[in-house]
């Protein structure tokens, strides 16, 4: 996703409801989607809030949105503050890890993400909504040399500096005869070191089948793949 779609839904809960394609296009058990996004929305959009409110507002905000929503499909995104400059964690937060207030800022995004399931948990929505939650370049690093302009130590590079192993990447790049997309054995390989892509078509086949049946009718009948 490019980063001026963020950008224009930068501390908002840009919420899109099913309720766009008609009854006809809506596919049966159509489930709900939660889409986390971390980290990039930091320094100057920080908006109207007090720095250290932020994220007890979105999580109200996104609590109370999926309560009155639930009784349709829905589309939630939510991006937060956490955990990118400035470290603002509100005070209940501050002092409860042993990383500083980064790692309190840390704190705070997981009482925001246990809160959401907790409410979908509530509302009887588990079951059927898939929550995605993601960031566009992961943690910092804060090692002496870095310029807030850096972004060279995302994906692959990441992976390699902190020693995690994936049959994609080799010497910190994604090797050039890498599958087009990733499909892990969650249950047996819970670090996703192996993409099992190619030796399981069918299963990708079925995956991509089930997706193409969320899309609207008009999509679905095109020839997007």
């Amino acid at each position: 996703m490019t980063r001026y779609l963020f950008s224009i839904l930068i501390l908002n809960l840009s919420l899109a409801s099913a309720d766009s394609a008609s009854a006809e296009d809506r596919p049966a058990e159509q489930p709900n989607v939660v889409l986390i996004f971390a980290d990039d929305l930091g320094y100057g959009d920080l908006g109207c809030y007090d720095d250290e409110q932020i994220g007890t507002v979105l999580r109200e905000k996104a609590v109370d949105w999926i309560t009155e929503k639930k009784d349709k499909p829905f589309f939630l995104y939510l991006a937060t503050t956490n955990i990118h400059h400035p470290f603002t964690p509100a005070p209940r937060f501050k002092d409860t890890s042993q990383a500083g207030l980064y790692g309190d800022f840390i704190h705070e995004l997981d009482w925001m993400v246990g809160e959401i399931t907790a409410c979908l948990e509530k509302n009887g929505l588990s079951e059927n909504t898939l929550v995605i939650f993601t960031g566009d370049n992961g943690g910092m690093l804060n090692f002496t040399g870095s310029k807030p302009s850096d972004h060279a130590w995302g994906g692959a590079p990441t992976a390699a500096f902190a020693g995690s192993v994936n049959s994609n990447i080799a010497d910190a790049k994604i090797k050039k005869d890498a599958p087009p997309a990733q499909l892990y054995d969650l249950e047996n390989d819970v670090n996703q070191t192996k993409n099992l892509y190619r030796e399981y078509p069918e299963v990708v086949k079925e995956m991509q089948a089930l997706l193409n049946s969320y899309l609207p009718a008009k999509q679905r009948n095109g020839k997007r793949k």
